[in-house]
């Protein structure tokens, strides 16, 4: 994971955690769990103050493309593309 590009190890670290939550989403969109599903959203939304993020966005697309994202999950609408977008697997 690139530990001596700054970009590269902040969008692996944030994509680690962005895939966690989204799990979390799908799981507890699938268990009709709305307080976790409003949990997980929450915890992306949050992504907008990240300072990792905010200090990549001038150099690539990475915090645009887990934004948009997150903006979905806010809006209780599925993630798709995750697994692309943020290298989910």
């Amino acid at each position: 994971m690139g530990t001596n590009d700054p970009y590269q190890f902040g969008a692996g670290v944030t994509g680690l955690v962005g895939c966690g939550w989204i799990s979390e989403w799908l799981r507890a969109q699938k268990a009709g769990d709305k307080a976790a599903q409003q949990k997980a959203a929450d915890a992306m939304s949050s992504s907008h103050k990240w300072k990792v993020l905010n200090d990549m966005n001038a150099e690539g697309d990475w915090p645009e493309v887990f934004w948009e994202i997150a903006d979905r999950m806010a809006a209780g609408k599925s993630p798709a593309g995750y697994e692309s977008g943020i290298g989910c697997s």
